[in-house]
C-alpha cells in the first residue's frame, strides 16, 4: 500500500500534467494503479518506470500489486518469501522515485 500512496502522491504533486494526460487519454486513469507508473507518470514527471526499468515495472505489475490485491481484498497472508520479495520491490520503486 505504501507503493500505491507514493505513486498517487507523485502524480498529485504534478497534477497539471496528469490532468492534461487524462483529458487526452481518459481511459488511462481508470486502469489499475500499477499502470499509473507508465503513461500517467511519464506525463507527470517526464519518465515512466516501464521505460527506465522494465523488469521492475513488470515485477510490480505482475507480482507486487496482484499480491497486494489478494492481501487487501481476500485476506491472503503472504509467505515470508513473498513478503520479502514485495518489500524488495517497494524499496527499489521508492529508490526510483527518489531519483526523479
Amino acid at each position: 500500500m505504501a507503493a500505491e500512496i507514493k505513486i498517487k502522491r507523485t502524480l498529485l504533486e504534478n497534477a497539471r500534467a496528469v490532468l492534461d494526460a487524462a483529458l487526452e487519454n481518459p481511459r488511462e486513469l481508470s486502469v489499475a494503479v500499477s499502470q499509473l507508473l507508465n503513461k500517467p507518470m511519464k506525463a507527470a514527471v517526464g519518465v515512466s518506470l516501464l521505460e527506465q526499468q522494465r523488469s521492475l515495472y513488470e515485477d510490480i505489475t505482475e507480482t507486487l500489486f496482484p499480491l497486494r490485491n489478494r492481501v487487501a481484498h481476500r485476506g491472503y497472508r503472504p509467505t515470508n518469501a513473498e513478503a520479502d520479495e514485495a518489500l524488495d520491490m517497494v524499496i527499489k520503486l521508492f529508490d526510483w522515485f527518489d531519483r526523479l
